[in-house]
């Protein structure tokens, strides 16, 4: 019986070995699963933060205000009334510097409209319309086309470049 259990002995060490590698070779795929799961979240979350930068704030000064004087009231000039031109609207195309999420508005607290790829060029569509998020960051109202769709919503405007 001792015999027996010596000649096995050799089984059981290839057995260990195997198992330990098996072990390490478990340790290893799931170190690098973690990996890319963290690199993924850290991806996605720095294209859902919007940076903070600083911005001038505005100081007031004190100003001399002159005394009223006395001044003639003009008479009404009658003249014809001016002919209104039509200009046309210039079109305005950006370009995003990096991977981000379009908003509905501005920014942070509203639902995401659209992932835009980095490099991706868009429409801005109302050039006098500038909103602020909470950090004060200036906020552009852009259109996206796809293929076969199109979206619209709100970028922060650091976030874009003018070609």
């Amino acid at each position: 019986m001792l015999e027996l259990k010596k000649a096995f002995n050799a089984t059981y060490a290839i057995s260990a070995v195997a198992g330990i590698v098996a072990l390490g070779l478990l340790i290893f795929l799931i170190t690098i699963g973690a990996r890319s799961i963290r690199e993924a979240t850290f991806r996605r979350n720095l294209a859902l933060t919007p940076t903070i930068t600083r911005t001038p704030t505005i100081t007031l000064t004190p100003t001399v205000t002159p005394t009223p004087t006395i001044t003639l009231t003009p008479t009404p000039d009658y003249s014809p009334t001016p002919t209104s031109t039509h200009t046309p609207t210039p079109v305005v195309s950006v370009i995003t510097m990096r991977e981000v999420y379009m908003r509905e508005d501005c920014y942070d607290e509203y639902k995401a409209v659209s992932l835009i790829p980095e490099g991706s060029i868009l429409t801005v569509l109302n050039l006098g319309d500038v909103r602020y998020d909470r950090f004060t960051n200036e906020c552009m109202f852009v259109q996206f086309r796809g293929s076969g769709f199109t979206k619209t919503g709100y970028l922060l405007k650091k976030d874009l470049s003018v070609p």
